[in-house]
């Protein structure tokens, strides 16, 4: 909305949210993680440690002593990460007008357009930028076994309902500020939309020339008289 974009362009910050607060329900869903460790997997973990026999039965038996404590140090291994992590959610098109209607407050909003490659310097670290994968099927993958591949495939699966969203996300570990800078350069562009009010759309305007972001370019989606569709129009 407005709003927010008043904030993202004139702050130059980026809102990062944890995973429980997402609405969808199937989103970040834990069936997508699987924690059960097989005798079989447990025992090509020691074995890549040791080749001494005799320690490897000791750790044998442990682990079958022991098998629901090894999953409950996963499980809280998993709720840590789960914890720490946050993302913001972008998309690869601006013209879809579901999109418009809810995430711009009914087409009243903008359009922010970031450039990636600025984004990817700005996010280091142990962050990614990801697009999401959808799915008819829910497919879990084990945790024990795929560590960091099944951490990202919690949070980048979600419905095949959604895919008209080509969505990509930013994903940040190490429990970050909700709120994130950065360089202004990155946006590239804002579009308005169809509703925009005009003086919405002066208020944002303004914003850029107070803050000499004068590459930024400027747009406006029109409502297409033909078909259901919208027409991008520069300003």
């Amino acid at each position: 909305d407005i709003n927010g974009a008043r904030f993202i362009i004139r702050d130059k910050t980026l809102k990062f949210s944890c995973p429980d607060h997402f609405n969808d329900p199937f989103e970040f869903y834990d069936e997508l993680v699987e924690f059960d460790i097989t005798k079989s997997y447990f025992k090509k973990i020691i074995e890549k440690r040791t080749e001494d026999r005799n320690r490897i039965k000791v750790h044998m038996k442990i682990f079958e002593a022991d098998k629901s404590d090894f999953i409950a140090e996963l499980i809280q291994q998993f709720k840590r990460r789960k914890d720490s992590t946050k993302v913001s959610c972008f998309s690869n098109i601006n013209q879809n007008i579901l999109m418009w209607s809810h995430y711009a407050q009914n087409h009243t909003g903008v359009c922010i357009e970031f450039n990636e490659e600025i984004l990817k310097r700005t996010f280091r670290g142990d962050s990614v930028i990801e697009p999401v994968r959808y799915r008819r099927k829910i497919r879990s993958l084990n945790f024990s076994k795929y560590q960091e591949k099944a951490i990202f495939h919690w949070i980048l699966t979600k419905s095949k309902d959604w895919e008209y969203e080509k969505e990509k996300r930013i994903i940040l570990g190490s429990d970050p500020v909700e709120f994130q800078l950065f360089p202004a350069d990155a946006i590239l562009k804002v579009t308005f939309g169809c509703r925009t009010g005009n003086e919405d759309l002066q208020e944002i305007v303004e914003i850029i020339k107070t803050k000499k972001l004068d590459w930024i370019q400027l747009s406006q989606m029109r409502m297409d008289k033909k078909s259901y569709r919208l027409i991008e129009s520069y300003l």
